[in-house]
């Protein structure tokens, strides 16, 4: 039960006119996104950003010493983050775009001026999908370049990514691509560039740090302690030198003294003299850090990406599923969750393309029953009105936020348990798995791709459907 490999000849999408017009439709199918919703945190990254785009470059010092200082606790992200959102700012101001006369504090920007941030997002949108195309060509599918190019247009198309870019606003999709990068990078054995790939997400977000964590005993094992040192070296000093340079009470006062950690399982044991509370989250770290350590000493036969690919997905997976996430944080894992489809190509099962749409569903349903007064009706404010009330609540899914996170949870386990199965076993579940009705690979990936955008678009219409339904008849 194999699905040969297709050449591009024989992929009629795989012309360069064909290719070139998917890419631009997936493009555009993410900019449209833009105009409708906007989170306010947006909003107070760019009035932080604009105290360096008017020559305050220390802006953290800034916010503390001006009249908004009792918002200084809001600065919760590194330097690099507001100095990428001055740099886009900078590029608007010349077509009449961040010169609000009164910014003092944080003020709803224009929907001009949330496109173009978010427009921003594009590149590296681009760079998750052309980063899954590498994967796919050079390791997954070897030499097959037309299931390679539709693992492209998956990673552009990604519901999570998609939403958490171009509808919520949120700038995760930046480092989350550079991890990705540095994954493949250090598959394709360019130690450097891979660690240094990983470093320009910790400047921008400190989660790629974890995997670097996790991943030293594998990376020392396979390239030698000498060629792994010396690029983190590299990273810690560059770090350092950055938060040096924005040193002051403001920065200590700030990303310093950040300290958010979102609810957690816990398992707890209070009696006589001892009280013992050890988040699952600790523990699941603790086991990776013990499987890193396994999979460097015992390779039993799985090749370095297929490591590093496990080491990454179930790094990601394991620390979030079990946690009272916020909606952004998904999408660490989701350019790793892209490449499902094509790592289980070759079972022709429906039910590969289903799990992954079921994921991707799974999430934009929580984003608004778990998260009401992040995600709903009040993120479209070009749209908005009063008495627009919450989508869950007119659905009646309020009551289902326990069910829904579960849900998502296990189908999150499931996820990293398929991928973990195809990288350790391949050869026990090509031979065990026979789907009654099989799915050749170019179809397994055109429904998961075609899928991801009826989800994202069903999702906007639903929203946009809620609100007008309730705008007053006059």
């Amino acid at each position: 039960m194999s699905c040969a490999p297709l050449e591009a000849s024989e992929d009629p999408a795989g012309s360069t006119g064909g290719w070139t017009l998917k890419l631009f439709a997936a493009a555009a199918f993410a900019a449209c996104l833009s105009p409708w919703a906007a989170h306010g945190d947006l909003f107070s990254i760019a009035w932080v950003a604009h105290h360096a785009l008017d020559g305050r470059v220390n802006l953290y010092q800034a916010v503390i010493d001006g009249p908004a200082r009792e918002l200084i606790g809001t600065l919760t992200y590194p330097p690099l983050t507001y100095l990428y959102f001055a740099a886009v700012m900078a590029i608007g101001r010349p077509f009449g775009l961040f010169a609000h006369a009164e910014w003092t504090f944080p003020v709803q920007l224009t929907r001009a001026e949330c496109i173009s941030l978010r427009l921003s997002f594009l590149p590296f949108l681009f760079l998750i999908g052309w980063t899954a195309h590498r994967l796919t060509r050079e390791f997954v599918l070897p030499g097959d370049g037309a299931n390679a190019r539709r693992t492209f247009l998956l990673g552009m198309t990604s519901p999570v990514l998609l939403f958490v870019a171009f509808v919520f606003g949120q700038f995760d999709l930046i480092p989350a691509a550079m991890l990705f990068l540095g994954v493949y990078l250090l598959a394709s054995r360019r130690v450097f560039w891979g660690i240094m790939a990983v470093f320009c997400g910790v400047w921008l977000k400190n989660f790629p740090a974890l995997f670097l964590l996790i991943a030293s005993p594998l990376l020392v094992a396979e390239y030698g302690i000498r060629r792994v040192i010396s690029p983190v070296a590299l990273g810690i000093a560059a770090t350092w030198g950055l938060l040096r340079a924005f040193a002051g009470p403001g920065l200590s006062a700030s990303y310093l003294a950040f300290s958010h950690h979102e609810y957690d399982v816990v398992f707890s044991y209070a009696g006589g003299w001892m009280d013992v509370r050890a988040t699952l989250s600790n523990v699941l770290l603790l086991g990776l850090m013990l499987a890193s350590v396994g999979l460097a000493a015992f390779r039993n036969g799985m090749k370095l990406w297929e490591r590093l690919l496990l080491v990454y997905v179930l790094s990601l997976i394991f620390l979030l599923a079990p946690r009272y996430w916020m909606p952004q944080y998904m999408a660490w894992c989701a350019p790793g969750l892209v490449l499902l489809p094509a790592l289980l190509l070759r079972l022709e099962s429906p039910l590969v393309p289903l799990l992954y749409l079921g994921w991707n569903g799974a999430y934009l349903a929580s984003t608004f029953i778990l998260h009401p007064n992040n995600v709903d009706s009040l993120m479209f404010r070009w749209l908005y009105h009063p008495g627009v009330p919450p989508l869950a609540a007119r659905l009646h899914l309020s009551g289902l936020r326990s069910e829904v996170w579960t849900a998502m949870f296990v189908l999150s386990l499931l996820i990293a348990t398929a991928i973990a199965i195809r990288l350790c076993a391949r050869d026990w579940l090509h031979a065990r798995f026979r789907p009654v009705s099989p799915l050749p690979g170019p179809a397994q990936l055109w429904w998961a791709t075609s899928g991801s955008v009826v989800l994202t678009a069903g999702f906007m219409a639903v929203h946009v459907l809620n609100i007008l339904l309730a705008r007053p008849h006059h």
